[in-house]
């Protein structure tokens, strides 16, 4: 399968992705052959391949870089906690309801 032929069919099913991500993604994945049909198994495997890149789950990453990505992810998810507790205490003080 060409990445043209790839980009295509997977464009078919709205996956929002760029031609370069494809190209990679053929790169990469040892699996997929020039004759690989194009089937729903193809489709799943971009989206696994998708879905994991740039993450600390992402396949064949060294040890180094995931902790610093799940640090990276940990800080970002306290940021959220702390700006949805901000959020819940302007609701509350809009609603008048008082802490216990």
């Amino acid at each position: 399968m060409t990445c043209e032929d790839a980009f295509q069919y997977l464009q078919t099913y709205g996956l929002k992705c760029k031609q370069a991500e494809v190209a990679q993604w053929l790169k990469e994945d040892g699996l997929i052959t020039n004759q690989e049909e194009l089937n729903e198994d193809v489709l799943e495997r971009f989206n696994d391949w998708h879905r994991w890149k740039g993450t600390a789950y992402e396949a064949d990453i060294d040890q180094p870089t995931q902790i610093n990505r799940l640090i990276e992810e940990n800080a970002k998810l306290r940021k959220e906690i702390e700006k949805l507790h901000t959020e819940i205490q302007v609701l509350e003080d809009q609603l008048g309801i008082q802490p216990f």
